[in-house]
């Protein structure tokens, strides 16, 4: 049996950009009457099964995780790598991988062991950017450590793999950063740009009563300009920056929806600036749909975002994007363009302030053509041609 192998590190019970990705995929491959198989670790919150099917995709697992104690997992990690090789055996086993596309530098690092020639590897990011100090809380006293051993799956994943894919020309540069870092080999032409799609199924756009339902129903402001941020709660999406459009601007409210290290911080730094009383922290959301069509505008923040998957997602609703132009590592100008987004010249309250006092209501002709010119946008990133380029 013909298959696509598609994996990482994480799936079931995980709903961020590289998840989502590879949910999206194998509804995409199974539209096109491929067999699929995901490769991940198990969920924590069920019993563990080697393999299953649901919803007519095979997915295997390894375990990723053996006690609630984490000293306990970093001393018996060991048994991970031996739990995911077992798993890629069962595979190579049972199952002919036509195609395998992977999405974490580590599992790659494996999968390229029993199916290097045939495997895809789509990069999520480079550690040595988006595990930096910067970017990432600075509290964890083995950071250095997990970075460097990162890079080394990063690197590994860039040269073992039979091609590459990133999402941004940033992306692209990073990864000649990163070739530069380990190797004296000056060009480095396997990797090649490609872009993610968006599920217009889910994230689609809403009317002003259908809006206001919605905003009820989240218990959110009727009567503000809503803003809304989603994301991981780390240094880099720049939770801190979206805070201050709030501050001069009274008739604004801020959703911010996503848990992490920094959530508890950034809540402190509200009540700082006074301003709690505008801002909905949501936590974790494994449906976000409604907070964007919920919303009026989406900020991406982020002070560093290898292209930034929200981004596709509210313009799909129909939103208009809030970013910075200069002085930051993002792709926002190269999902946008000058069309559906009003920038922000550089992280820095004076510009944020700026453009917090410019922005219009929902019922503005400027907003409405910014409204429209965001979903026009969205047109341009369909899952469907993601998973042909990847197949061929």
């Amino acid at each position: 049996m013909s298959c696509v192998l598609l994996s990482s590190l994480s799936y079931e019970g995980n709903y961020g950009g590289v998840e989502n990705s590879l949910r999206y995929l194998a509804k995409s491959y199974k539209n096109k009457s491929k067999n699929v198989i995901i490769l991940s670790s198990s969920s924590t919150s069920k019993k563990f099964e080697r393999v299953s099917v649901e919803d007519d995709i095979t997915l295997v697992r390894f375990r990723r995780t053996f006690s609630v104690n984490k000293m306990v997992n970093i001393i018996l990690f060991p048994l991970v790598i031996i739990d995911l090789i077992i798993s890629l055996f069962i595979i190579k086993r049972n199952y002919v991988i036509e195609k395998s596309i992977c999405r974490n530098q580590f599992v790659c690092f494996f999968v390229n062991l029993f199916f290097r020639r045939v495997n895809v590897y789509v990069a999520p990011g480079f550690s040595h950017r988006q595990s930096s100090k910067t970017n990432m809380t600075l509290n964890s006293p083995t950071l250095a450590i997990r970075q460097k051993v990162h890079m080394l799956f990063d690197f590994a994943a860039l040269r073992l793999s039979a091609s590459v894919y990133v999402f941004s020309e940033n992306m692209k540069e990073q990864s000649e950063e990163l070739v530069s870092i380990f190797s004296f080999r000056k060009n480095f032409t396997k990797v090649k740009i490609t872009k993610p799609g968006v599920d217009k199924i889910v994230f689609y756009p809403v009317d002003l009563e259908e809006r206001d339902k919605i905003r009820s129903k989240l218990e959110l402001p009727s009567d503000k300009i809503v803003l809304l941020c989603v994301g991981r709660c780390v240094k880099a999406k720049g939770f801190d920056y979206a805070l201050q459009l709030l501050v001069k601007n009274k008739s604004t409210h801020l959703i911010i929806v996503g848990d992490g290290p920094e959530l508890e911080t950034i809540k402190n730094h509200a009540k700082t600036i006074n301003i709690s009383d505008q801002v909905t922290f949501v936590g974790a959301c494994f449906n976000t749909a409604e907070y964007y069509q919920a919303s009026d505008y989406f900020i991406m923040s982020s002070v560093y975002e290898p292209l930034g998957q929200t981004i596709l997602e509210a313009i799909s609703c129909g939103l208009p994007v809030i970013a910075f132009r200069n002085n930051v590592m993002t792709a926002t100008y190269e999902i946008m363009g000058d069309m559906g987004v009003i920038y922000i010249d550089k992280p820095v309250d004076i510009d944020i302030h700026k453009v917090s006092l410019c922005l219009s209501n929902c019922n503005d002709i400027k907003y409405q053509d910014l409204k429209m010119q965001a979903l026009a946008r969205s047109y341009l990133f369909e899952w469907d041609y993601l998973a042909d380029e990847l197949l061929s």
